[in-house]
């Protein structure tokens, strides 16, 4: 049989509604479904403190009731005490099965995260109402009040992982002897400089917190944090039993400062000028390699309205942790043009300047490198293709072989390809997979500088 609620009449009258006859001394019995009817129309009236009296103690009854919890939740929000509506709808979540249930859940906590300043929480709940939606216009709702709400994050943290197969983890050669263009003798590789297979787990963690914003700029804090591990393949360990993944891992951490500005204040959009000033560390197989501190300038130009012209300038200080001659000087310019085509189809070019100066042997260098990509766009269906080919060249005028100074220096020259295969139909949360495949091709006057690899990258990025 179902069990009996009672209500303390005059509870209900001191809290300010009438929905029920108060009898001073005498409590009424409420069936479940009653207690139900009145609790809905107690927060219909106004009145969330009955709704939220009346849904604890139909959750002694029955701790697991979503249609329970999710009024508890409402009435909570109704009540201003957002941490607990979050909370409450968060265990309905938990315990719904049925999708629109599990969606209002998660959609009555982003709510109430939201309104108690909780952005990053409310965003979290909004990527899990994606799933979950029972219709398109539903789930297009979520993702357009997920854009709105990390606008209004102060905090903006992106997280990127990739697992790397690879044929070449070290960028070592597949020539078994040293010679080079213009000296007179030969030698043998070591094992560490040969091409050795594993996997490379890449993590990058970079976040930014708005310091200030207005109508015209806005300036951030920002930070990040990548790292690449190496797993060696046995075949790898048994060539090269002196080399270990720690070896050939590094790890990144970087701490700065961004600023953005609009180029006009007039009606038509003119692009946007932006500068940051970074310092950082690099670690080299598990040893601090080098100090940096770095100042950068870009400017955003559109040209057209499917057109944008993006340019780049950076002037990078390194300290070297080891060398005798520690500082160098990095200069890098770099131009990108990118358009957007009919049926969602892309192209993009670019060109990247880098040229390094130092008084340390074979550190000055110029690099040259121009791609472009092509972005197959709606002719795909769920699985969005892009295209990427390039070459670079690298010139170092003076460089050294032990004691000995190559003639003419070092000349590198290297073509790559990359296809990413990004799954937008396959994925959880706003999160899809993606997957790529690299390969690059380097021919150089020195053979330990001949390299060939070959890649596969599957990683999870984020649709929006």
């Amino acid at each position: 049989s179902m069990r009996g609620l009672a209500l303390v009449a005059a509870l209900a009258a001191g809290l300010g509604w009438t929905g029920v006859p108060a009898f001073a001394d005498e409590p009424v019995s409420l069936t479940l479904p009653q207690a139900r009817i009145i609790a809905h129309q107690a927060l219909a009236d106004g009145n969330p403190r009955v709704t939220v009296t009346l849904a604890h103690g139909l959750l002694q009854a029955d701790p697991k009731d979503v249609n329970t919890l999710l009024l508890l939740a409402q009435g909570l929000e109704a009540q201003g005490r957002h941490r607990d509506g979050r909370r409450a709808a968060a265990k309905a979540f938990q315990v719904a099965h049925a999708k629109p249930d599990r969606f209002f859940a998660a959609q009555v906590a982003a709510r109430n995260a939201y309104a108690g300043g909780q952005f990053g929480l409310a965003q979290y709940w909004l990527r899990r109402s994606l799933g979950p939606a029972p219709t398109d216009r539903l789930h297009d709702q979520a993702v357009a009040d997920f854009k709105r709400v990390r606008a209004a994050n102060p905090w903006n943290t992106r997280l990127i992982m990739t697992v790397q197969p690879s044929d070449n983890v070290n960028s070592g050669t597949e020539n078994p002897y040293l010679i080079v263009d213009g000296l007179p003798f030969y030698g043998t590789h070591s094992a560490s400089a040969m091409a050795l297979s594993g996997t490379v787990l890449r993590v990058e963690a970079a976040t930014r917190y708005r310091l200030s914003q207005d109508d015209r700029s806005a300036t951030h804090l920002v930070g990040q944090i990548s790292t690449r591990r190496v797993d060696l393949s046995s075949d790898a360990e048994a060539a090269a039993p002196t080399v270990s993944g720690e070896d050939l891992s590094d790890t990144l951490v970087e701490i700065g400062l961004t600023h953005q500005r609009l180029a006009s204040a007039g009606p038509q959009p003119t692009g946007v000028w932006g500068g940051s000033v970074v310092i950082g560390q690099v670690w080299s197989g598990g040893d601090l390699a080098y100090d940096y501190a770095k100042l950068g300038i870009s400017r955003t130009v559109p040209i057209g309205p499917a057109t944008q012209l993006r340019l780049q300038a950076s002037h990078e200080w390194r300290e070297d942790a080891i060398s005798a001659f520690p500082n160098s000087v990095h200069l890098q310019l770099r131009s990108d043009l990118t358009t957007q085509l009919d049926g969602g189809r892309s192209l993009a070019f670019g060109v990247v300047l880098d040229h390094a100066d130092s008084d340390r042997g074979n550190v000055t260098a110029t690099h040259r490198a121009a791609f472009v990509s092509y972005g197959f766009g709606d002719i795909t269906g769920p699985v969005d293709l892009r295209l990427t080919v390039g070459a670079r060249n690298s010139d170092f005028p003076s460089y050294f072989i032990g004691p000995f100074t190559v003639p003419d220096g070092r000349q590198d020259d290297a073509v790559f390809a990359a296809l990413d295969v990004t799954l937008t139909e396959i994925g959880y949360a706003g999160f899809v997979p993606r997957i790529s495949l690299i390969a690059q091709r380097t021919t150089s006057n020195i053979s330990r500088f001949e390299t060939r690899s070959t890649a596969l990258s599957i990683g999870i990025e984020s649709k929006f």
